[in-house]
């Protein structure tokens, strides 16, 4: 139709919002947007190469321009009347930001049916004139008077709620049960500021609500009272909204797409407005018009803050596409966080450190940074207090004591879970970044109180527990055995004989103090150096004390210390627990001093408790070798070696 001099030219009212442009396609520049329910004054129709109709309007007084023709048709393609009040998203979600209530017995056109990756069958809508967003399918199904066949009551008799919760823990520590009620029992704790996202709800007979949430420790619950529900919306510009471009490089495409053409790239904090909305094989797709009149698509992960990051498991090559032929753009390393826009076929697209987004292997990247300390918690562990933090993967770490009562624990960690709860004989716990990005945890203790830590492969634990020897466990290790005799001096006294009675001695001495101790050998029997290490590996224990008498020459003679800080990740500690025994057994025994000494020592080396190996004297001297066979010097050996470790465990 064309209109010609002396016709009235013919009016239509928009119906979906739509930009005007200065030629016939959408790739003139964009002069104006039409909103729904505007008339405009049609003077002629043109199709154009791509076999679209397009309609010349008056959009503004004297201003004219091309609109296409889809603007003023109806494209719902049903009507559904909805049976149960609904919540209308801008995605085919419940994550999508909720933008209208809709109430029973309100009729909707239907645009168009999607199936998201849980399963679910969407509906796209017009909510409100020219307002289009996602609706549940089960908006439109009947609200059954009687549970399913196949359904199973919960055994707990409470009712129960399948839905999306995103809470965070309100208080300073959070008992979690192993059902929905006071009656089960607790399996774990959560602490102030933990957030989880609860499938579930079951709401018990007082009509208060508990959540279910996922932990290391399995399925939990968690009472109303002790969380607070946290905003879980994707914020989504609606229709007609302005907003920011959120990634680096963005594209924008020429079609909803990613097989089509890209026709421009976009910087971070670029604002938009955008135009339209739609899904394509599962991904949302938002049409935009920017300042200087660029329109095209881009996918929603390009304006969504909050998108997820994942982190490397080892050092890995970026491409620039889902192919290790690619060319090469970036390299990501062990812990590095990057952010995920999409996947596809084994492969995920990501956005790296360095601004740089390309292709990666999904299996070289997990959830959770391979190196940090995740779920900080506080346990009680055979009625003895324990900080402990989860471990994602197995990798090392370190700690030093800067000053008395410090604790500093670090490793190249890319984050520290922080216990934000008051824990008894903890003064202050602190996590920051240093040079380089990784963080480090520092924590002052009471000066009443003294710690053990313990590096396990899934877990660091560190139990603070009163000072002074009382309550302390120790194991004692008497070297050698049975077949294996160890040095003989020259007068035939043998060191196992020595050894074995000094560590009987000393376990009496330390009980008295109110310790608790184990040998690793009560009788004359042999025990292979693993054995002795496993002994001490597989406990809880704070201390380990091998005791041997030395041999070399004749006139060799005195008491040394030995320790290992090369390999046991106790170190540290094992310095200070060498340091400590030395100077009173020499005390006790008045033998020479001849220091404490590092050394590769297998007891020490292999040992994950803070240990030392204890040369009482040189066996090898028959001066030496009188004064090592004696009750007397053994009794003072054993005195001089408990006052060693009530000191260590005072200081």
């Amino acid at each position: 139709m064309k209109a010609t001099a002396g016709q009235t030219a013919t009016s239509k009212k928009v119906v979906n919002q739509t930009t005007i442009h200065k030629g016939a396609t959408k790739n003139y520049t964009v002069v104006s947007t039409a909103k729904p329910g505007t008339t405009l004054v049609i003077h002629e129709e043109f199709t154009n190469a791509y076999k679209e109709k397009w309609m010349q309007v008056t959009y503004a007084p004297g201003k004219k321009g091309w609109i296409s023709s889809s603007a003023f048709e109806d494209t719902s393609i049903a009507n559904k009347t909805v049976l149960r009040k609904s919540t209308v998203h801008s995605g085919a979600t419940n994550s999508y930001k909720t933008v209208a209530t809709i109430n029973v017995g309100t009729k909707l056109p239907i645009h168009q049916e999607f199936t998201n990756a849980a399963k679910e069958k969407w509906y796209q809508v017009t909510y409100a004139a020219g307002k289009k967003g996602w609706i549940s399918a089960s908006a439109f199904e009947s609200v059954s008077s009687t549970p399913g066949e196949d359904e199973t009551p919960p055994v707990d008799g409470n009712e129960h709620v399948i839905e999306d919760t995103h809470l965070k823990v309100s208080v300073a520590v959070a008992n979690m049960r192993s059902g929905p009620g006071l009656n089960f029992e607790v399996v774990t704790q959560s602490k102030m500021n933990d957030s989880f996202l609860s499938p579930e709800y079951a709401v018990d007979a007082a009509g208060e609500k508990w959540f279910k949430v996922s932990t290391t420790s399995g399925d939990a619950w968690l009472h109303q009272s002790v969380i607070t529900l946290e905003d879980s919306s994707v914020d989504v510009p609606d229709y007609g909204d302005s907003g920011v471009i959120q990634r680096y490089n963005a594209l924008v495409y020429a079609d909803s797409t990613f097989n089509s053409k890209v026709i421009v790239g976009l910087a971070k904090n670029t604002s938009f407005t955008i135009l339209s909305q739609k899904v394509t094989d599962g991904t949302v797709w938002l049409q935009i018009s920017t300042a200087n009149g660029q329109v095209g698509w881009i996918p929603d992960f390009e304006v969504n803050v909050n998108i997820p990051t994942k982190y490397g498991t080892k050092t890995s090559t970026v491409y620039n596409g889902a192919s290790a032929t690619a060319k090469k753009v970036d390299t990501i390393y062990l812990s590095s966080p990057v952010r995920v826009l999409r996947t596809l076929n084994g492969w995920v697209n990501i956005e790296t450190q360095n601004q740089k987004r390309g292709w990666i292997q999904a299996s070289v990247l997990s959830d959770a940074s391979p190196i940090s300390l995740t779920n900080g918690r506080t346990e009680v562990r055979n009625g003895q207090n324990y900080l402990v933090w989860s471990k994602p993967s197995k990798f090392n770490i370190s700690y030093s004591i800067p000053s008395k009562n410090v604790l500093k624990v670090s490793g190249n960690l890319s984050q520290i879970n922080e216990i934000k709860s008051k824990v008894t004989g903890v003064d202050s716990m602190k996590v920051e970044k240093v040079s380089g990005g990784t963080s480090v945890l520092t924590i002052t203790f009471n000066p009443n109180y003294t710690y053990t830590i313990r590096d396990y492969d899934k877990e660091l634990t560190i139990k603070v527990v009163p000072k002074g020897l009382a309550g302390k466990k120790i194991i004692l290790d008497a070297g050698h055995g049975a077949k294996d005799p160890g040095a003989v001096g020259p007068n035939k006294t043998k060191e196992k004989d020595v050894t074995l009675a000094t560590a009987k001695a000393l376990k009496a001495e330390l009980e008295a103090a109110g310790a608790e101790v184990v040998l690793t050998r009560s009788t004359d029997v042999f025990l292979e150096l693993k054995q002795r290490t496993d002994i001490a590996n597989k406990s809880d224990y704070d201390a380990f004390i091998s005791i041997h008498a030395d041999a070399f020459a004749a006139t060799s003679k005195g008491t040394t210390t030995y320790y290992n800080a090369s390999v046991n990740f106790n170190g540290p500690k094992s310095y200070t627990l060498a340091k400590s025994v030395q100077a009173d057994l020499v005390k006790a025994i008045g033998t020479y001093n001849r220091g404490v000494k590092q050394e590769s020592f297998y007891v020490n080396r292999m040992n994950e408790l803070p240990s030392v190996l204890v040369e009482l004297a040189f066996i090898s001297n028959p001066t030496e070798e009188a004064q090592l066979k004696t009750a007397k010097f053994q009794k003072n050996a054993a005195i001089g070696i408990r006052k060693g470790l009530e000191n260590y465990f005072n200081q």
